[in-house]
């Protein structure tokens, strides 16, 4: 009988990522007992700590500070004469430094015990090979592969479910906090798939790259607007050259005020066209199977080193999207997008995807009646942004954004200062002075106003206003004018200033 070759995970990452976690939340043992023991595990390190995390983890830890100190740890090692064989302090955090998420122990612990018995299967799959008469050793393996396609399918032993969570794996899940967005307003509160979009030279790459080197810096993209996370930063462009994209990053840096190229030469990662490019960089560049798998494969790489990416930056649909794809036709639209919607599931990594828009002066500045191109543009993203010009003012630009978990937002930016020429877009600034357009109003309804009062001016009505659509925006702008909030200015209604 010849087995297949199961995967192995010879590095010992999960073993690793496991000690990790349970090091850092001591009562993540308890979910782990009984579903991996020490002989599951390969290195013989990890197995050491992990057999002590067991019978002591709660003794080597604060009740009011679940977290293991390092110091008893190694002590209650070298009582057993085992902190030599880890290689003492420095060998103890080698074994627990990967990053890890806690509520994963589970999963953890299920990929350690698959390669446990991925190992015995080839084990005994050599000894059957050399000895096909023995009954006990292929019973022995078609059991093991029976553990191990249970494992595969993720059966949890505690809770009997063939696939996905319940129980007490629901219960972990429920117990963490709700995520917030990194930047409330404008991105989902959880890593996800985002889309921008609008006409060409509105600014879409400008504001990107500048949410980009914001990012990396852990700086804020504008006055008001929280520190960003300060995670690395991946920009691939199918637009520009390497050589551009430098140029203009290090011309948004200083005209954004975003610090200095020395703040972020480290923290971003640019791939451009140029003269000499590696295999690499050319199939990244194509969003098909091949690139994302290399972009996936980047992601791991960057995170098991400890600088892990949080952001990356795709300039743009038309440019980076496999050979042959439409983005009219919707098939090919969800071949390309739901691949990277569950990359930035799956990594943890937000995903903001540049998309040029047509000219249909009708559909110009919707966020999301004017994406151009097949509904799966629409349909896929958890959020899209529009950039659009401001009729009467080429120094500002008007964004909007919808998206599943966000309520409807307008809100207009300072591109340049009177100072400045017309036509150069040198950051995104919150203008002091911003109007509420006609239009916004009655593409988003009376709830985007109502969420407007809310968060701007602490403002609610005193009665939901009746009636329809319009009647109903009509009647808030009239309650905002009333209270002396907002002035009528022509089409517009501006805030009134303290």
């Amino acid at each position: 009988m010849s087995a297949p070759a199961p995967e192995i995970d010879l590095d010992g990452e999960f073993e690793r990522r496991l000690i990790s976690c349970l090091m850092i939340d001591v009562p993540q043992i308890e979910r782990v007992r009984g579903r991996v023991a020490p002989s599951d595990f390969f290195d013989l390190r990890s197995r050491a700590v992990f057999e002590i995390l067991l019978d002591k983890g709660p003794e080597l830890s604060d009740p009011t500070h679940p977290v293991v100190d390092h110091a008893l740890l190694a002590k209650a090692l070298d009582e057993r004469g085992e902190l030599e064989l880890v290689g003492g302090i420095s060998g103890l955090v080698e074994c627990s430094g990967l990053e890890a998420i806690p509520s994963f122990s589970v999963v953890y612990a299920r990929e350690i015990k698959k390669s446990a018995v991925a190992r015995e299967i080839r084990r005994y799959s050599r000894e059957l090979d050399r000895h096909p008469e023995d009954a006990e050793a292929f019973s022995f393996l078609t059991e093991r592969f029976e553990e191990l396609r249970e494992l595969t399918c993720g059966i949890d032993a505690q809770s009997g479910s063939l696939v996905g969570l319940t129980g007490p794996s629901l219960d972990a899940l429920a117990a963490e906090a709700d995520p917030e967005s990194p930047l409330p307003g404008f991105l989902d509160p959880e890593p996800s798939l985002h889309i921008l979009h609008g006409v060409a030279k509105t600014g879409k790459t400008t504001f990107a790259w500048l949410l980009g080197l914001a990012w990396a810096t852990g700086r804020s993209p504008w006055e008001g607007a929280p520190r960003l996370p300060g995670s690395r930063v991946l920009i691939l462009s199918g637009e520009q050259g390497t050589r551009k994209c430098l140029r203009v990053l290090r011309r948004i840096t200083q005209t954004a005020e975003l610090g200095s190229f020395e703040d972020w030469r480290d923290r971003v990662t640019i791939v451009g066209r140029r003269a000499e490019m590696s295999p690499l960089d050319r199939k990244i560049l194509r969003l098909d199977e091949d690139g994302i798998d290399i972009i996936r494969r980047v992601l791991k790489a960057a995170e098991e080193a400890g600088h892990p990416f949080g952001l990356i930056i795709a300039d743009s649909l038309s440019r980076l999207k496999p050979a042959g794809a439409s983005t009219q036709d919707n098939d090919d639209m969800v071949g390309v997008l739901d691949p990277l919607a569950a990359l930035s599931i799956e990594m943890g990594v937000y995903f903001l995807l540049i998309h040029h828009d047509g000219h249909n002066a009708d559909r110009q500045g919707k966020a999301i009646d004017g994406v151009r191109g097949a509904s799966a543009i629409r349909d896929v993203p958890q959020v899209l942004l529009v950039i659009a010009r401001v009729s009467d003012n080429p120094r500002q630009r008007i964004m909007r954004v919808a998206g599943n978990e966000l309520p409807d937002l307008t809100q207009v930016f300072e591109v340049a200062t009177e100072w400045e020429p017309e036509g150069y877009i040198n950051r995104f600034a919150l203008d002091s002075d911003w109007a509420l357009d006609v239009d916004s109003v009655f593409e988003n309804g009376p709830l985007s106003l109502m969420e407007f009062g809310r968060r701007a001016l602490g403002w609610a009505p005193d009665r939901a206003p009746s009636g329809g659509a319009k009647d109903k925006a009509k009647a808030l702008l009239n309650d905002f004018e009333n209270r002396g909030v907002i002035r009528k200015d022509g089409r517009k209604w501006r805030l009134v200033k303290d």
